[in-house]
């Protein structure tokens, strides 16, 4: 059980950024009258030609200019950003400590295409505060219909707001979005592919996990997935993490210790599932072991189970999950389209998107669509 004297913290407001070098209107640079701007010009341009003459062994190049500065500097330019190329694992680096008492925030959008091929962008941005500063991971999985393009980008922070990069466009809270409104949640620059994850507003949060360790909400709906401007339906997929103890998910960094099973997945009615199963090295009352199974109908009608599981079926080319009771019902995905992360032999790191089945308790099935991932050690 949770330490009854840890309080929920309130969930942290995100700002939305993207990669324009814009003045805000109510700049103290829009409020000067322009007679007085024009005047100031004219008598800068003597003040350079009188200059000029008295000082004819002066260099003639021009002064960097100086920003006027503002309280809240949104949105952030990329000019100031520069990203530390990372390995192509995607493990988080050793450089990067979870610290006792610092915070941890993670953000993740997937966006999977209603028809074939199934293209799937996924994009997770983790914040890891360090002694002095905030370190943002940025990792992308992306399945272009043939195979799957990764990147990872390291940026150092001043806080814990999340910042656009040569990788990451623009990037906004889709939880905020008016209403009726569907906006630009995530844009990506993957080689020579534009990849823009557009959304309404994502409003039926969904309590995955409250503890000391950890919080987790997740969303989901329905959206579009935009390829160099070739737009396709698709489903949206929002999770979001976070501790004020990073140190309690220290784990992240050593996934060999870990055995996941995750999945999401739509069937052909709309109906969404979820896994999420983690067995950690050294569990605690701040970051426990799990097995959690939801269903949400179209409705917003929402079943959990506390037993849930998934597991890899060789030589059957096929991962299978199990929702126990009150869901009673599996689903089952081919590999497809998966891939191996590992870097290493201890242990894999499966990640497949496409086309899956649902077996209901009846043994009815129904097709569908979504995205697992699992990590499980490798016993010689």
């Amino acid at each position: 059980m949770p330490d009854s004297s840890y309080t929920l913290q309130p969930n942290p407001a995100l700002t939305p950024v993207n990669e324009k070098n814009e003045v805000p209107t109510d700049s103290p640079l829009n409020l000067f009258p322009k007679k007085f701007l024009i005047g100031l010009a004219i008598v800068g341009v003597l003040l350079v030609f009188f200059s000029g003459f008295f000082l004819r062994g002066a260099v003639d190049s021009p002064q960097p200019l100086t920003t006027v500065p503002t309280a809240t500097p949104t949105p952030t330019p990329l000019v100031a950003i520069t990203p530390t190329p990372t390995p192509f694992s995607e493990v988080i680096g050793s450089t990067i400590k979870f610290l006792p008492r610092k915070q941890y925030f993670d953000d993740t959008y997937i966006a999977i295409s209603k028809s074939a091929p199934y293209k799937t962008a996924i994009l997770s941005i983790s914040r890891i505060e360090q002694e002095r500063n905030y370190t943002q991971y940025l990792k992308v999985n992306y399945f272009n219909g043939k195979e799957w393009v990764r990147k990872t980008v390291t940026n150092t922070l001043s806080n814990s707001n999340v910042i656009a990069n040569p990788l990451l466009r623009s990037w906004n809270d889709a939880t905020i979005i008016e209403l009726n409104a569907t906006k630009d949640i995530a844009t990506l620059s993957l080689d020579s592919q534009n990849v823009v994850i557009t959304s309404k507003r994502l409003q039926d949060e969904i309590s995955v996990q409250s503890l000391p360790g950890s919080t987790k909400f997740i969303y989901q709906g329905t959206g579009t997935l935009t390829i160099n401007k070739e737009a396709e339906q698709a489903y949206i997929f929002y999770a979001r993490t976070y501790s004020f103890n990073a140190s309690d998910l220290s784990f992240l960094s050593t996934p060999e210790t870990l055995t996941s099973e995750w999945a999401i997945f739509w069937d052909e009615n709309g109906t969404f599932y979820y896994l999420d199963a983690l067995k950690t090295p050294n569990a605690t009352s701040s970051i426990q072991d799990r097995q959690i199974g939801i269903r949400e109908t179209l409705n917003q009608t929402i079943t959990r189970t506390t037993t849930a599981s998934g597991r890899a079926t060789p030589p059957e080319p096929l991962f299978i999950v199990n929702l126990n009771d009150p869901i009673g019902e599996s689903l089952r995905f081919p590999y497809t389209n998966a891939v191996n992360k590992s870097d290493k032999k201890s242990y894999q790191w499966y990640l497949g998107s496409g086309e899956g089945s649902l077996v209901q308790s009846q043994g009815k099935t129904a097709k569908g669509i979504g995205v697992f991932e699992y990590i499980t050690q490798v016993t010689n």
